[in-house]
C-alpha cells in the first residue's frame, strides 16, 4: 500500500547538502515527491512510496549528510499524489 508523509526538519539543514542528500536517498528507494529549503532555515518534504520502504527510508534521511545536524522533526501523514512519479528538489 502507496503511503504519503510530509516532513519539516530543522537545525542545521540548510547549507550542508541536505536537499541533495534527501534527492539521493529517494531515488534509491524509488520514492517520490519533493524536497524544498523554507525562509526559516528548515527543509520541508513530501514523499510516497509503499508504507515498508518509508520506515527504512525515513530512518536514513534523519541521518542527514555530513554537516547536518537534524534537531526537530515535524511528520503528518499526507494524501497519496498518484501524479508524482519522481522525486525532485524544489527551488526556493
Amino acid at each position: 500500500m502507496i503511503r504519503a508523509r510530509l516532513f519539516q526538519l530543522a537545525g542545521r539543514v540548510q547549507g550542508v547538502g541536505f536537499r541533495w542528500h534527501t534527492l539521493r536517498l529517494a531515488r534509491q528507494g524509488e520514492l517520490a515527491g519533493w524536497v524544498k529549503n523554507l525562509p526559516n532555515g528548515d527543509v520541508e518534504l513530501f514523499v510516497q512510496a509503499e508504507e515498508s520502504v518509508l520506515g527504512v527510508w525515513e530512518s536514513r534521511l534523519l541521518k542527514g549528510p555530513p554537516g547536518a545536524r537534524v534537531l526537530q522533526v515535524k511528520k503528518q501523514e499526507a494524501r497519496v499524489n498518484p501524479n508524482l512519479k519522481d522525486f525532485v528538489i524544489l527551488e526556493e
